[in-house]
């Protein structure tokens, strides 16, 4: 079990140890995880509670002076909305881990703590059609090209991409498409697109009918013992190509969908969200540009 030592009264409290069961589903946290936790606890928290002149043994006392330390983030302005929910959540697991505090009571108390909402128009940080065409054209690799053609196209997330298998495909009802069903966020099931096209272009540069592909990758790796591309290449490859991440390429996506017209339904498919609230959430407080209105005049 790992412990600190805090200098009043020399009270011991517990840090997270590795087996720690999740809040809420099953399984145990990650190390990477826990190592952020508690690397929270010890940079922030427990200096705060210290210079405070906390009594780690009265549990009412830690609670308050833990709501006091989020309102001052807040109070401050200083702090984005995402951390100090981080560190909210954080706050809230220690209480029930180290004092055996009942959960709900936690979460009551800490309802306290009005945390306001982040901007959810995540269509800023789209990228021009114009611009990421033209950062392919000089682009002579053509596996890296369509790596990024397909996350494109298909609006996919990174594991989502590197998780295809040859075995999930499909072809569409117009024989134009190739469909692929995949397990994305949140551990639903949901099908990504690419034209025939492309599918024959992927499966040629990347060998994937290969018998040494064992796993049956669509975008196989020979140089990697799993067969798959690693995440940190996906995000490399983008940012140098055009100063970009594999995410943008799916906002970029639905940005110009929507803006072009496509009904918000369509765009919801595609993107896989749960719900098309979500999608209207993200995506239809656009502005119109003028040069699209000027596209359609009288």
């Amino acid at each position: 079990m790992d412990i600190q030592v805090r200098n009043n009264s020399q009270i011991v409290v517990k840090l997270f140890p590795s087996n720690l069961p999740k809040r809420r589903g099953k399984g145990t946290y990650s190390k990477l995880t826990i190592d952020l936790m508690n690397s929270k606890l010890q940079k922030n928290f427990f200096p705060y509670f210290d210079l405070m002149r906390v009594d780690y043994k009265n549990e009412k006392q830690v609670l308050e002076t833990g709501k006091e330390y989020l309102s001052n983030l807040l109070e401050k302005g200083e702090t984005e909305s995402n951390t100090i929910r981080n560190e909210k959540s954080i706050l809230a697991s220690w209480l029930v881990f180290n004092y055996s505090m009942n959960p709900k009571r936690v979460e009551l108390e800490l309802s306290e703590i009005k945390i306001p909402e982040m901007k959810t128009d995540k269509t800023e940080k789209a990228k021009e059609y114009d611009f990421l065409s033209s950062s392919l054209e000089g682009l002579k690799n053509k596996k890296h090209k369509l790596i990024i053609q397909f996350a494109y196209y298909s609006a996919s997330r990174v594991s989502e991409l590197l998780s295809i298998r040859l075995k999930d495909k499909s072809v569409s009802r117009d024989n134009k498409e190739i469909h692929f069903t995949v397990i994305g966020k949140g551990n639903k099931e949901r099908v990504l697109r690419c034209s025939v096209e492309m599918y024959e272009s992927i499966l040629k540069e990347f060998n994937s009918e290969s018998k040494d592909n064992k796993n049956k990758f669509l975008f196989w790796n020979p140089k990697s013992k799993s067969g798959k591309f690693s995440r940190q290449f996906i995000y490399l490859l983008t940012k140098q190509v055009g100063n970009y991440t594999p995410h943008q390429l799916r906002h970029s996506r639905a940005t110009d969908l929507v803006e072009n017209g496509t009904p918000i339904n369509e765009v919801s498919e595609l993107l896989g969200h749960a719900s098309v609230n979500t999608t209207q959430k993200f995506y239809l407080h656009n502005k119109i540009k003028s040069e699209t209105l000027q596209r359609k005049v009288l």
